[in-house]
């Protein structure tokens, strides 16, 4: 290692500690749509960028889906430009043969397509350093670049050692905070979540929800749910999609954002009237007494009660309540 390289590494280390002080301390105080752009923030403070872009990703058809990406100081068209240009990129051949690999280019030294040289020059993308990591549940990519538009210094090898230390922190923070947004209290794990707008524009996805949803809607494009989930949960509301290879339900609404989960429906996507209405079924209480107790109409409750029994995919009170955990009772007559 020459003696320049050891100073810059050596001169780093501070700005690196902390870096991931505050990354980590970002991970568990912000929310869960603006942690990226802290992260990006984080990122430029150490590495002095003028862009940067972090999405994931899986292969449709021999080709990179984008599933969901953030963008810093970038304009909204280069998802769907970089889309088009795909294809010809160097980079993401290189990456997908080298998966982890954090890889440093500078100034057309991937020597590009005319097109893909185009689309670096729309953008001023003149120096970049680019990484990849693949999610072995899912097999779903994460990738993500820093940019400079060549108006300062191209970047060095202590740089790009830099951002390869990097990437592996920003990923397990972002983890942390994906869990603390879309998990329940008592989950360890990055749950099989979605976060979206009222629109249907995906804000967060788990690597494993992006798979499954891949899987069930073939012809899915990324970045926004597929229309049918649109029209299904566009307005917050408390439905079940069950398709042939996912179910997924609306979790819980809250301001502008649904929290959408997939997989087997467990009780907690019940809402909790709902799910003080079933239990009491459970346990053997009349329409008319849980009305009574819950300030309903017995005719309110027939209707949280059809839709528990579609939500928890049971057919009678036996299941309700095995279904709820509860140990059901005959019903007094």
């Amino acid at each position: 290692m020459n003696e320049s390289l050891k100073w810059n590494i050596h001169s780093s280390n501070d700005e690196f500690s902390r870096f991931l002080f505050d990354l980590y301390a970002a991970a568990s105080r912000v929310a869960v749509d603006e942690f990226r752009p802290e992260a990006f923030r984080l990122l430029d403070r150490l590495l002095n960028i003028d862009s940067a872009w972090w999405g994931t990703g899986l292969h449709k058809r021999q080709r990179l889906l984008v599933a969901q990406a953030s963008l810093y100081k970038l304009d909204a068209s280069f998802v769907p430009d970089f889309i088009q240009v795909i294809d010809q990129d160097p980079l993401v051949q290189e990456l997908d043969q080298s998966e982890g690999q954090v890889v440093m280019w500078n100034d057309g030294g991937l020597n590009g397509s005319p097109a893909m040289n185009a689309f670096d020059n729309k953008y001023g993308l003149r120096f970049g350093i680019t990484s990849a990591q693949k999610d072995p549940a899912s097999g779903v990519g994460m990738f993500m670049s820093v940019f400079r538009n060549g108006q300062g210094a191209e970047f060095n090898e202590a740089e790009r050692q830099l951002m390869q230390s990097a990437v592996g922190h920003l990923v397990q923070a972002w983890s942390i905070n994906l869990r603390l947004a879309l998990a329940s209290e008592s989950s360890t794990q990055i749950p099989n979540a979605c976060l979206v707008d009222l629109n249907g524009h995906i804000v967060e996805i788990s690597p494993v929800f992006a798979a499954k949803l891949h899987a069930e809607f073939p012809e899915w494009d990324g970045n926004v749910l597929p229309e049918k989930l649109r029209r299904l949960f566009g307005t917050g509301n408390s439905e079940v999609f069950r398709g042939k290879s996912i179910n997924i339900w609306n979790e819980k609404t809250t301001g502008k954002q649904i929290r959408l989960q997939c997989g087997q429906i467990r009780p907690s996507a019940l809402t909790p009237r709902e799910e003080a209405v079933a239990l009491a079924f459970a346990k053997g209480n009349s329409y008319k007494e849980i009305a009574t107790s819950l300030n309903l109409s017995p005719g309110t409750v027939r209707s949280y009660l059809t839709q528990c029994y579609s939500k928890l995919d049971v057919k009678n009170k036996i299941e309700l309540g095995i279904a709820l955990g509860k140990k059901s009772r005959t019903a007094h007559s």
